[in-house]
């Protein structure tokens, strides 16, 4: 009975490694470079938008629909001098 036993997990065993090395093949391989290469540099792309395209909304607005001229608030500009 513990032979059975031995012969079906060395017949798991060997299937688990031929799974295993399918992934490991070179012909995987050059599947997913392409793949994983085209995802960074759409996360890259949207990353470069998310910093640029509010950044850039805000001062196109400031120069064109609300007159121009980039100004800061001072802590001068609500103190009473009187």
């Amino acid at each position: 009975m513990t032979s059975d036993l031995l012969r079906e997990r060395r017949a798991i065993l060997h299937l688990l490694f031929q799974r295993e090395q399918r992934f490991k093949s070179h012909e995987y391989e050059e599947d997913t470079d392409g793949h994983y290469r085209h995802v960074i540099y759409k996360l890259l792309g949207f990353t470069l938008a998310m910093i640029v395209g509010p950044i850039g909304s805000y001062f196109l607005t400031v120069n064109t629909i609300f007159g121009g001229g980039f100004s800061t608030i001072s802590p001068r500009t609500f103190h009473n001098s009187a």
